[in-house]
């Protein structure tokens, strides 16, 4: 389960990185090598609430996240950032994937 998160968290930074929803459209859809949509408004918009609630909740692992996946930091840059050790970035980041696991589990479980 954790591992389609992570693969999910992918998504949804390049997602990110492409702009997000666009000026209206209701889809936007990143084109892969083999041609097909790879990302969706949707399931990057659920992704994206449950990172902007770790956020609030807890700012570090948050920007942890965000700069992990969506500015493709490794675990020494983002332990430079909070002044702590690669291995602690590390965990860092897993806890914000385990909790952002959780919180679109949640979701889903609502809908």
């Amino acid at each position: 389960m954790l591992d389609e998160t992570r693969n999910r968290l992918i998504e949804w930074a390049r997602w990110v990185r492409s702009g997000g929803i666009n000026n209206g459209y209701a889809q936007v859809c990143l084109i892969t090598p083999s041609g097909g949509c790879d990302v969706q408004d949707d399931a990057a918009l659920q992704v994206d609430r449950a990172v902007a609630t770790l956020k609030r909740r807890d700012r570090q692992m948050g920007q942890a996240l965000v700069n992990y996946y969506v500015r493709g930091w490794d675990y020494s840059m983002v332990g430079l950032e909070f002044r702590v050790s690669r291995e602690k970035a590390r965990n860092i980041v897993r806890m914000a994937e385990a909790w952002v696991d959780s919180s679109i589990f949640m979701l889903n479980q609502v809908e």
